[in-house]
């Protein structure tokens, strides 16, 4: 007899979607809150290590000819892709995208998405500590999907600064 077959013949199993639904209805919200804050903890840190892979791999491969030191930078930045309709970047303009910044130099920032950016045009806003944002031009230079996520890692080169904007 195999397991299977033997767990089927108890009777209680025909209540356990019954025990199942009670039981779930029960559980307090911190239980799906911590679940869901772990899973993106691991996330993170699966991305996270694997962009230090990269790093060291570009600081090989590039170190010598990058003209700024890179800083390592987390923080959420607004990204928004600029078109005649809408020609000033702004938190509340339409095609605003929240994007996470992991590295910053002067000529460009690291970040990454779970979206794709329609243009390789940007304007990047970082939040300042008085609420306003620095808005940067930047140009995508490089763009790798991370192995096994659901997000893609950008590379930005800056262009010039811009006006700062609420």
């Amino acid at each position: 007899m195999t397991l299977a077959v033997h767990v089927a013949s108890f009777r209680w199993v025909k209540f356990l979607p019954q025990l199942f639904r009670t039981a779930v209805r029960f559980l307090p919200m911190s239980a799906y809150a911590s679940t869901t804050t772990d899973r993106q903890a691991r996330t993170w840190e699966r991305m996270m290590k694997w962009l230090e892979r990269m790093a060291e791999r570009d600081q090989q491969l590039y170190g010598a000819v990058r003209q700024f030191e890179r800083k390592s930078f987390h923080a959420n930045v607004i990204v928004c892709v600029l078109t005649p309709d809408d020609p000033i970047a702004g938190p509340n303009h339409p095609s605003a995208r929240t994007a996470v910044a992991f590295n910053i130099s002067q000529g460009g920032v690291g970040l990454i998405s779970a979206e794709a950016f329609d243009s390789s045009a940007l304007q990047i806003g970082l939040r300042l500590p008085d609420g306003n944002y620095r808005w940067k031009e930047g140009r995508v230079v490089r763009v790798r999907e991370i192995p096994g996520e659901s997000f893609v890692e950008y590379g930005v080169s800056f262009r010039k600064a811009t006006e700062a904007a609420n």
